[in-house]
């Protein structure tokens, strides 16, 4: 009775193409989740995962299509390429990373998570990248590695969490003066924080999906 009335309120709030388009998505997700032989979906609260800070975010993984898409829209080499995915969570973007032969790939998750993203790595099916590392720290405490050139983010935090991330992202930069290129799914807070700052610039926003926008980013 709950799935009905779930599914009845979704239509509600956004119609039956709506109602289609998820149903569509969610099968290339049951797809993706046995071709690679991994279980990444499902949402969690910030409570249940011990995360105490009001500035975190409840876990849920995006569709799988919206990740392919755009690491498949940046204009890089992966084989050459480090990954970085901020709030990695059960590891979905990780693994659609490791599909795409990227050359390595970090992970950074703060909570309990990281061990399912272990194991979902360990078991992964068709991977095509051997070096990834998966960090359990806070995202404040992270310094960003001088190779690393694609930075993922699924709204994971906000606020002075986000602030701290975005210098420890500039400070690599500036250390290593490089192009790269930022993905960030529901970006809103991450705008208002970079609006002045003229080493970023934005060049593309998007609706991906219900409720969801993506902006993409270059140094």
């Amino acid at each position: 009775m709950k799935k009905i009335i779930n599914t009845l309120e979704f239509i509600h709030k956004y119609g039956v193409r709506g109602f289609t388009r998820e149903c569509y998505h969610r099968l290339i997700d049951n797809y993706c989740e046995k071709h690679f032989d991994v279980n990444t979906g499902g949402m969690i609260s910030k409570e249940d995962l011990g995360l105490i800070h009001a500035e975190a975010q409840h876990y849920t993984a995006l569709h799988y299509k919206h990740i392919f898409n755009m690491l498949n829209t940046l204009p890089v080499d992966k084989s050459k390429s480090t990954i970085l995915d901020y709030g990695c969570g059960k590891g979905r973007v990780i693994v659609a990373a490791a599909a795409c032969k990227y050359q390595k790939i970090i992970g950074v998750e703060l909570s309990p998570l990281i061990e399912i993203a272990k194991n979902n790595i360990d078991s992964m099916k068709h991977r095509k990248t051997n070096c990834i590392e998966l960090k359990q720290c806070d995202a404040m405490d992270f310094s960003v590695p001088r190779d690393v050139n694609v930075i993922y983010f699924f709204n994971p935090f906000k606020g002075s969490i986000l602030e701290s991330v975005t210098r420890s992202i500039y400070s690599s930069y500036k250390d290593a003066p490089r192009k790269i290129y930022i993905i960030y799914f529901n970006n809103v807070h991450f705008d208002k924080i970079i609006a002045h700052q003229a080493w970023l610039t934005k060049i593309d926003q998007s609706e991906v999906h219900l409720g969801i926008s993506c902006g993409l980013y270059e140094t």
